[in-house]
């Protein structure tokens, strides 16, 4: 039994995305409220094989981020069945196919959600990578696939789990390419049997905008099912009590929750309460301290996104966000939210009326 069959239900999970769900990032989310599942951001499945070793960086996790599950893409269902070798040796709870990614320059290459046009192959990946899951198991090593002497060493160096598992292999897709055609998809998906199917519910021509569609999501629930499939759903979760009630109304075992998460750790508090500014903030250090101790100083910059997603909805958000922007080290960051953190309080105390 795997994994997703062991997790309870309603499963609240935390969604990849791409630039964003790094190692820092989920590792701040966990220690603040904790997902049931956690979806690594995407790795491109040639580049695990032939790219050069940073590569392995996006694929390094903790142990507290368990039960975790790398995500990786591509077309190449050769690349698929060795990237699952690699996936399974370095500890990880799970695979995830990604055949939802709508960016263009994943499609052009036959990625992503373009595979929802060649089903057939989309199969095959499924397959291949399945197979490679079990030859892995069953004693093949790195070595025996021809792994590169030097990314051995290094995912020895790294790997999490001594003991070998069997992982599940799972597929993230979405309704449809340019229309829905979610009843036509799934029974391709369905035929190739992964261990879960995760399903956002917009076309790749919506992108992200309007309105995910959960009647389409939910007008296959009872296929998935039949077929004992872990069947997830994703789009517009705002938080963890919005994702239950969905897998309830939708008839989904879980969903997955991806930008309400941005600048909002505590998405999947099991007691929401309302976050003042103060613990944003004094969060957003905490979180851009944990990048600069994984990822190093020089990757300072690549926190900006996150500062202007945790500067929102409190009094001086705007003109704070505009200033943390142009931070370009720590001791800037600092410097800037010591002052703002220090005035607010003066303007509280200077606002308190006194009997």
């Amino acid at each position: 039994m795997h994994f997703w069959q062991n997790l309870p239900k309603p499963i609240i999970g935390l969604s990849p995305m791409d630039g964003i769900t790094d190692e820092p990032f989920r590792q701040i989310v966990t220690k603040i409220s904790k997902p049931d599942l956690i979806i690594t951001e995407f790795v491109h499945v040639q580049g695990l094989w032939c790219g050069k070793m940073p590569v392995f960086q996006d694929f390094l996790f903790d142990e507290i981020e368990r039960p975790i599950v790398a995500q990786i893409f591509g077309n190449e269902p050769d690349y698929f069945y060795k990237a699952a070798h690699i996936v399974a040796e370095l500890g990880f709870d799970g695979i995830d196919l990604n055949m939802g990614c709508p960016a263009n320059k994943i499609i052009k290459k036959g990625g992503g959600a373009s595979l929802i046009k060649t089903p057939k192959l989309a199969q095959e990946i499924i397959k291949k990578t399945k197979q490679g899951v079990n030859d892995w198991y069953h004693g093949q090593t790195l070595q025996d696939i021809g792994l590169a002497s030097e990314k051995i060493t290094y995912i020895e160096k790294f790997k999490k789990n001594k003991n070998k598992k069997l992982l599940p292999v799972s597929t993230k897709t979405r309704i449809g390419f340019e229309q829905n055609i979610i009843k036509e998809w799934i029974k391709y998906l369905l035929e190739a049997k992964p261990d879960a199917i995760i399903v956002h519910g917009r076309t790749l021509k919506q992108l992200y905008g309007g309105q995910a569609d959960w009647e389409a999501i939910a007008s296959v629930s009872h296929q998935v099912k039949q077929a004992q499939i872990i069947y997830l759903g994703n789009g517009d979760v705002k938080n963890r009590q919005d994702g239950e009630k969905k897998c309830k109304d939708y008839q989904v075992d879980g969903v997955l929750i991806g930008r309400q998460a941005l600048g909002n750790p505590w998405v999947f508090d099991k007691n929401p309460q309302k976050i003042s500014p103060e613990t944003k903030l004094e969060t957003l250090l905490q979180h851009t301290k944990l990048q600069l101790k994984i990822r190093g100083e020089k990757n300072f910059i690549e926190m900006r996104k996150h500062f202007g997603w945790y500067c929102k909805d409190f009094d001086g958000a705007k003109q704070l966000r505009i200033k943390l922007l142009e931070t370009k080290n720590l001791t800037e960051l600092e410097t800037i939210l010591k002052n703002f953190l220090t005035k607010t309080v003066t303007m509280k105390i200077a606002n308190q009326t006194i009997f």
